[in-house]
C-alpha cells in the first residue's frame, strides 16, 4: 500500500509532501498526520507506520547479521556498537521541541514520548536531570529506562490530542449495525442510563443546555426514536448533544461495546453546527446559541477521547459563535438570560483548560474572565473553578515574564480565603491547584536536593497530595471527563511530591530526617506515588496514548526508589 496523502491535508485539499513519520503541514500545526487504510477501514498514525518500518529494517539487519556470521568460517565479526555502554549523564537527557527521550529496557529501540505542549515534559526533563546527575556523584546505577540503545529511535504518544480512535474489528455485523438507527440498537432502558450519566457527570462540570431543557430530558419513552423524528425541535437537538457526549463517556470509562453508537451520535453533533444555521433561520438567536452548543459539545467529545485533533479549532469557532449570539442579545435590547450565561460559562471553563495545558493565549477570554469573576452575586462551583483558572493562568505568566520575584509575590497572587498556612489545615482542590501552580518556584533548579524544604514547599508538596487524592476519588466514581487532562495534572502532582520526598531524604539537615518527615509513615509517603502509578495504569487502558505519561512516570520511580 502507498501512503498518498494524508487525512488532514486531503480534507483541507492541500498538497501533502508524503513525508514520515508526518508531513510538514501536520508537523508545523502540531498535530498528528493520519492516512486512512482501505485494508483496516480505518485511519492510522503515520508514526506508526514509521515505526513499523523501523522495526522492519532493524530485523532485516539482525537477520542480514546473523546470517553473515553464520556464514563466516571462523571469523568473529565484531559489533559496530555496545548495546551495554552507558552514555554520560550531560547526554543521557535530550530535549527535542516538546519531546524527551526516554530509555525502555523492553523495548528494542529507544523512544521519543510526547507528553503535552512542554508543561510536564520540562518539569519531568528538570528533575530527571538532577536525579541522574546525584546517581552519577553517588556512583549508583542509572535506571535502564534511561540508558539509550543504539536502535533508530521512533515517536510515540499523542500529538495535540489526536488518536487513530477506538480500535474495533470492521465486519459486516459492524457495518449493518452502523446502518441501523441508534434507537433501534440500544434499549430505552440505556437510554435512559445514558441520560442520567450525562446530568450526574457532564452537567455539573459543563452547564451546556438550559435547565428547562435538561429537566425535560428524561421525558420521552424512546428518547433517540422520538428525536430522530423531531430533528429540528430543541429538545431533539439537545438530546443528539446529551448522547454524543455521553456515550463518548461510556464508551471509554464503562462500556466499549457502544464505540461504535458513539461514533454515530458525534456525527449527529458535527451535522448541527455544520448544517443547522443554513436550515434555521427564522430565530437568529436561536439559531446560533445551537450552533455554539454544539461546537462546545464537539470540542468536549474531543476532549473526553480525542479522533481529529480539533478541539481548539472548534472552541475558536464557539467563541466566535458566542460573540454574535451576545450582539444578537444586543440588537434585541435582551438582557443575557439564563441559557446564554451556562453556555458562556461552559466555554470559559473549556477553552481556559485547554489553553493553560496548551500554554496558549487567549486574550479575549481572559476579559471575559476577568468580567465573570468579577460578578460577586454569583457565586456557585463553576464560578469558583473560573476563578480559580483565572489566578492560575496570571500566575502561570507572571512566573514566564517576572520569575527572580520573590516567592511571597507569587503565593500573594492567592486570594486570602484560599491561602494556606500549615500543612496540617484542609486544602480544597481549588487552593491545591493554585499552590501546585507555584511549584517552578522549587523545581526550576536542582535546589531541592541541598536545602531543606521551605514551609511554602512543604504545602505546594501536600497540596499536590490533595490533587493525586482528589482525582483518585473521580476516577472510582467515573467522574473523570479528559483523560489526557488529568493525566497532565496527576504526572505534574506526582512529580512535585517526588521532588519533596527527594528534599526531605537528601538536604544537608537530613541527617535523620527533617522534622516534618519524623512524623511522616511510609503509607504517607509512597501512597501519592503508588495512586500516581494506578491512575496514569487506568487512563492507559482507556485511551492508549496515556502510555506515555505512565512510562515517564516509571522511569523517575525508578529512580526515585534508590534515592530514597
Amino acid at each position: 500500500m502507498a501512503l498518498q496523502v494524508c487525512s488532514r491535508c486531503r480534507k483541507r485539499k492541500i498538497k501533502c509532501d508524503l513525508q514520515l513519520p508526518t508531513c510538514k503541514n501536520c508537523r508545523i500545526a502540531d498535530v498528528e498526520c493520519l492516512f486512512w487504510d482501505d485494508s483496516l477501514g480505518r485511519e492510522i498514525s503515520c508514526s506508526y507506520l514509521h515505526s513499523l518500518q523501523q522495526k522492519v529494517a532493524s530485523l532485516q539487519l539482525e537477520i542480514k547479521d546473523a546470517t553473515t556470521s553464520t556464514a563466516s568460517t571462523g571469523n568473529h565479526v565484531p559489533p559496530t556498537h555496545d548495546l551495554h555502554e552507558v552514555a554520560p549523564p550531560e547526554v543521557v537527557l535530550q530535549q527535542q521541541g516538546h519531546y524527551l527521550n526516554i530509555y525502555d529496557d523492553h523495548l528494542p529501540t529507544s523512544r521519543t514520548v510526547f507528553l503535552g505542549p512542554a508543561t510536564s515534559a520540562r518539569l519531568l526533563e528538570r528533575v530527571l536531570k538532577s536525579m541522574v546527575k546525584w546517581h552519577a556523584e553517588n556512583g549508583m546505577q542509572i535506571s535502564k529506562r534511561l540508558v539509550p540503545d543504539d536502535g533508530p529511535a521512533q515517536a510515540t504518544g499523542p500529538q495535540n490530542f489526536t488518536s487513530s480512535g477506538p480500535s474495533f474489528p470492521i465486519n459486516n455485523a459492524l457495518n449493518e449495525q452502523r446502518k441501523l438507527e441508534p434507537h433501534s440498537i440500544m434499549p430505552p432502558s440505556t437510554q435512559r442510563s445514558i441520560i442520567e450519566h450525562y446530568l450526574a457527570i457532564v452537567s455539573p462540570e459543563y452547564p451546556l443546555l438550559p435547565l428547562d431543557q435538561e429537566s425535560t430530558l428524561l421525558s420521552h419513552e424512546n428518547p433517540l426514536k422520538w428525536s430522530s423524528t423531531n430533528g429540528e425541535e430543541a429538545n431533539a437537538l439537545a438530546l443528539t448533544i446529551v448522547f454524543a457526549v455521553s456515550t463518548a463517556l461510556v464508551s471509554r470509562d464503562i462500556d466499549p461495546n457502544l464505540t461504535s453508537i458513539s461514533t454515530r451520535c458525534r456525527q449527529d453533533v458535527y451535522k448541527i453546527h455544520q448544517e443547522y444555521k443554513h436550515l434555521s433561520s427564522d430565530d437568529p438567536i436561536k439559531t446560533e446559541r445551537w450552533v455554539c452548543v454544539a461546537l462546545c459539545a464537539s470540542a468536549l467529545c474531543e476532549l473526553i477521547y480525542p479522533l481529529s485533533g480539533d478541539a481548539w479549532e472548534l472552541l475558536g469557532r464557539a467563541t466566535s459563535t458566542l460573540q454574535r449570539l451576545r450582539e444578537g442579545y444586543q440588537l434585541k435590547s435582551m438582557e443575557l438570560d439564563e441559557p446564554f450565561i451556562r453556555l458562556e460559562r461552559s466555554l470559559l471553563k473549556l477553552e481556559s483548560s485547554i489553553a493553560l495545558h496548551l500554554d496558549r493565549p487567549s486574550y479575549l477570554n481572559d476579559m471575559r474572565l476577568q468580567e465573570v469573576c468579577g460578578d460577586s452575586s454569583s457565586s456557585d462551583i463553576l464560578h469558583d473553578e473560573l476563578q480559580t483558572l483565572r489566578i492560575l493562568r496570571t500566575i502561570h505568566r507572571e512566573l514566564q515574564l517576572s520569575p527572580a520575584q520573590p516567592a511571597s509575590y507569587f503565593e500573594n497572587m492567592i486570594p486570602l480565603p484560599m491561602q494556606v498556612h500549615s500543612i496540617e489545615s484542609d486544602i480544597s482542590i481549588h487552593s491545591a491547584r493554585l499552590y501546585i501552580s507555584l511549584h517552578p518556584l522549587f523545581t526550576s533548579s536542582g535546589i531541592y536536593l541541598t536545602s531543606t524544604p521551605s514551609q511554602l514547599f512543604q504545602i505546594i508538596a501536600y497540596s499536590a497530595s490533595t490533587m493525586i487524592d482528589h482525582f483518585t476519588r473521580l476516577n472510582a466514581e467515573h467522574r473523570i471527563i479528559s483523560v489526557y487532562l488529568a493525566a497532565e495534572s496527576i504526572l505534574e502532582a506526582g512529580i512535585v511530591w517526588s521532588v519533596y520526598l527527594m528534599s526531605q531524604h537528601l538536604s544537608p539537615s537530613a541527617g535523620i530526617f527533617h522534622r516534618d518527615s519524623i512524623n511522616m509513615s511510609a503509607r504517607t509517603a509512597m501512597g501519592p506515588v503508588l495512586k500516581v502509578s494506578s491512575l496514569l495504569a487506568s487512563f492507559s487502558v482507556r485511551w492508549p496514548p496515556v502510555s506515555a505519561y505512565a512510562e515517564a512516570w516509571e522511569t523517575l520511580v525508578d529512580m526515585l526508589w534508590i534515592m530514597i
